[in-house]
């Protein structure tokens, strides 16, 4: 660890002691007591004082500091400054420390240790701080960025790019990254490498960490750059074997490149060989439908459309389907409507539902909403009512239905939010009912529910606050 030592300044003496006394309480000592108590000491006296106070107070330290930079002259700036970072390092070192023992610390620990490498930061941008003063820092960075434990890691090595300054100290720390870092910065390293032009450390980390997909195809663009399209071609098939994860990047890269040269034989090939892997098919088979429908090859464009709304991702079913409808030349269109509607709802019932609003069709919509029994789901259906609100102006009756079953799942699940939850479906029953004419009924059905669950002081307090009556 860094050490720091107190620092003897020719201007630090009575001046800096009267500055700092109406920082201390009343109940301590005022600035006429601290008058009395320094006397007529000389200023070697009173650094002494000065230095012992800072020694065993960290809080005395970091004033004297503060002091000395808004008083700093030209000859002991540098020492100034070199001072106060290690300060803030010291303190911002053991609280990343001790995260990286537990595991992570509180979220004030953690204010507070990015707060102090904030203050670093602040100085070094501001200043000409020397490598040697900056490297201390930084190695203490390294050695917590290799523990990987305290949450702290991603920040540090933000930190750490930006303390260094040149070419040299940027390649420091990425050998290092290459060396001691996780999965992630070994790619970060990988991608310092290419920037500074250092092939040789880029192509032995990169080829040492060849996992993912992007792995791969970055070391095929390097190959590709430097004239060997053949080698880069080798490695992207490579990565289509072995890489872990989705495969997009490999289907995109052999795709452009075919595509490029032209090879339509070689397209069909790539094509193949997806389906029988069948993985991200959805990636593969977008890049047909754009092929298709960049040769203006209406059948097989068609063909790739309806294979979209089966292989894409569930969230972008309802762009396909909308596809499928403006790109379908009508005759098409009104043959395989149907079939691309129940694809739709087999991929994603929110996505169907949606249409069959838009379309008018509220007996589907009434039917893929009114058997749900799980109401607190994350992937609920009528999420927010969100079906039902729409649905109440057509079949008030079935919706009010709905209703009661998910108040009363609510009540006898218990607890607070609960209860609270209960009520707000409460008052949009009443509504309902009372549009309709049947606020009686409402009154009956409410009674009797209190009367059922009077015992619960909770949900009686619930629905006084939610004004039910």
């Amino acid at each position: 660890m860094i050490k720091i030592e107190f620092m003897e300044f020719e201007f630090i003496g009575r001046d800096f002691l009267m500055s700092k006394v109406k920082l201390w309480r009343k109940d301590r000592m005022d600035k006429k007591t601290v008058n009395k108590l320094i006397g007529k000491m000389d200023n070697k006296t009173l650094i002494k004082l000065i230095g012992e106070m800072a020694k065993h107070n960290s809080a005395a330290e970091q004033a004297l500091l503060d002091f000395c930079e808004k008083n700093v002259t030209k000859d002991n700036k540098s020492l100034v400054l070199h001072k106060q970072i290690e300060k803030h390092w010291k303190n911002a070192y053991w609280i990343i420390n001790s995260a990286n023992d537990y595991g992570g610390c509180s979220d004030s620990d953690y204010e507070e240790a990015s707060d102090d490498i904030d203050i670093i930061l602040r100085i070094i941008n501001e200043n000409d701080i020397a490598w040697k003063i900056r490297n201390e820092v930084l190695d203490g960075m390294l050695e917590q960025i290799a523990y990987d434990n305290s949450g702290f890691t991603d920040f540090l090595v933000d930190v750490a790019l930006e303390l260094c300054q040149d070419e040299n100290e940027t390649e420091y720390l990425a050998d290092f990254l290459a060396e001691k870092g996780n999965s992630y910065y070994k790619g970060v390293a990988t991608s310092i490498y290419s920037q500074l032009g250092k092939n040789e450390k880029y192509l032995k980390n990169r080829k040492s960490n060849l996992e993912y997909g992007s792995d791969y195809i970055d070391l095929a663009n390097y190959y590709k750059k430097n004239g060997k399209g053949m080698e880069a071609m080798r490695i992207a098939w490579e990565g289509f074997d072995k890489c872990t994860g989705r495969l997009d990047d490999i289907y995109r890269y052999l795709f452009n490149m075919y595509n490029e040269e032209g090879n339509e034989s070689a397209i069909f090939n790539l094509y193949k060989k997806a389906l029988k892997k069948k993985w991200n098919l959805d990636c593969i088979t977008e890049l047909m439908y754009d092929y298709y429908k960049g040769k203006n090859d209406y059948d097989n464009q068609k063909k790739m459309l309806r294979l979209m709304i089966q292989r894409c991702d569930n969230r972008y079913v309802l762009y396909w389907y909308e596809m499928c409808k403006e790109e379908l030349e009508s005759v098409d269109w009104k043959e395989n409507e149907e079939e691309i509607l129940l694809a739709v709802k087999d991929k994603n019932l929110s996505a169907y539902l949606d249409i069959c609003v838009e379309n008018g069709k509220m007996e589907e919509v009434l039917e893929g909403i009114q058997n749900e029994k799980i109401y607190n789901y994350w992937n609920s259906i009528d999420d927010g009512h969100k079906y039902s609100k729409i649905l109440a102006e057509y079949y008030p009756d079935e919706v009010v239905g709905m209703y009661w079953r998910e108040a009363n799942w609510y009540i006898n699940k218990g607890k607070e939010k609960n209860y609270r939850h209960a009520v707000s479906v409460l008052r949009e029953i009443r509504a309902i009912m009372k549009k309709n004419n049947k606020t009686e009924e409402w009154k009956i059905k409410f009674l009797r529910l209190k009367m059922d669950h009077g015992r619960k002081r909770l949900l009686m307090k619930a629905m006084d606050d939610g004004k039910l009556g």
